[in-house]
């Protein structure tokens, strides 16, 4: 501490307590004034790429979860059958008997619940459509290497038509055995 205590005896006008000299507080606030005018603009010109920035973090996070949400994410790439380009009316084909199919399998699973042999109509319906599904993934593979077939996206129509028709024909099954 002697080296702190020598600096401030040697340099002691420096440290003195009296007033500054007259001008000296215009003179600090026209200096203020100038570097306040200098740093305003400063902040606008990033302004815009702050929010540029953060726009590109919620689409980023946006799609991220999207993927996460519809179980897109971290699938195999080769065995990546939602890939398969469809024309719009083999689109809706499917859409409409997979929404019809999944209304059928909720009815069976209600009939399981109510129905003595309900547990048996159930666990026939999930086999049945096992099968359905793998001619399914196999047409799609097909369709993968050959896009554009209509061959085989009607074949594909058909196979989920088929489906939902096996899928009546258990629910009515059901119903017949006054099991309702």
């Amino acid at each position: 501490m002697g080296t702190l205590e020598q600096f401030a005896r040697n340099n002691s006008t420096l440290f003195n307590d009296e007033e500054p000299g007259a001008g000296h507080l215009e003179r600090f606030e026209a200096m203020l004034e100038k570097e306040h005018r200098r740093v305003v603009p400063m902040t606008r010109r990033y302004t815009w790429m702050r929010v540029a920035a953060v726009a590109v973090v919620l689409v980023t996070a946006g799609l991220i979860g999207f993927d996460l949400l519809s179980g897109r994410a971290f699938t195999r790439g080769g065995d990546d059958l939602a890939a398969v380009v469809f024309t719009e009316e083999t689109r809706e084909a499917l859409d409409y008997y997979s929404n019809i199919t999944s209304e059928r399998m909720n009815e069976i699973d209600k009939l399981a619940s109510a129905c003595p042999d309900g547990q048996q109509i159930r666990s026939r319906a999930i086999s049945e459509s096992a099968v359905f599904d793998a001619n399914s993934d196999e047409l799609k593979r097909a369709l993968k290497e050959n896009p554009g077939n209509e061959k085989m996206e009607a074949a594909l129509i058909r196979n989920q038509k088929l489906k939902e028709q096996a899928l009546n024909n258990l629910l009515l099954q059901g119903n017949m055995e006054n099991c309702k």
